[in-house]
């Protein structure tokens, strides 16, 4: 008996990706997913050998965003007035959504004006500073990002915008969250 439960066992698990599709699970890699990947990145800062903070970042550009909102919420995104809003700040910031870790908790408050960390965008020699750093509710639309991007879920998660600089045309960017215990650098080719 044990045998026959191990062969099926091996059986179902060759075949188990393409027999899940068949019988109606989802797949979630397609060209919404593959975007993704490639606009998220992830550091990890360590400090004598134990993790100081973890933090993962996407850029958001308004294609990525249409693209989310109509994985997410089954809609035609040029035709609902409720985003067009949303789809206007792309003109006007450089959007990042971070997922942010610390062992402890008192030094997370990115959105604090005594933030213990300080968060700039480095865009070629120039340095910009966050317009705004918003820490995202439990309700929010991008909660659920976590899922996608498989982020720590003990991280708190911020929407940070920097204003957009029209003499600045590089097309590299990089996060940068700094404070006495280091600093991490999550570097983006836009």
């Amino acid at each position: 008996m044990k045998k026959i439960v191990y062969i099926l066992s091996i059986i179902f698990i060759l075949t188990g990706c393409s027999s899940l599709k068949n019988v109606g699970f989802r797949s979630y890699n397609n060209s919404f997913t593959k975007d993704l990947n490639r606009h998220t990145k992830s550091v990890t800062l360590y400090r004598d050998f134990t993790t100081v903070a973890i933090a993962q970042a996407t850029h958001f550009n308004k294609s990525l965003m249409e693209k989310y909102i109509k994985y997410t919420q089954k809609i035609d995104v040029q035709k609902s007035k409720k985003y067009k809003k949303l789809l206007k700040e792309f003109d006007k910031y450089d959007i990042y959504w971070l997922a942010f870790y610390t062992p402890d908790d008192d030094i997370n408050n990115l959105s604090s004006k005594n933030s213990f960390w300080n968060v700039y965008l480095s865009k070629g020699s120039n340095i910009i500073n966050a317009a705004h750093i918003k820490e995202v509710g439990i309700n929010g639309m991008t909660k659920q990002w976590l899922y996608f991007v498989k982020a720590n879920r003990w991280a708190r998660q911020y929407i940070i915008k920097f204003k957009k600089q029209d003499n600045i045309k590089s097309k590299k960017s990089c996060l940068v969250l700094s404070s006495f215990l280091g600093t991490i650098e999550i570097k983006f080719n836009n």
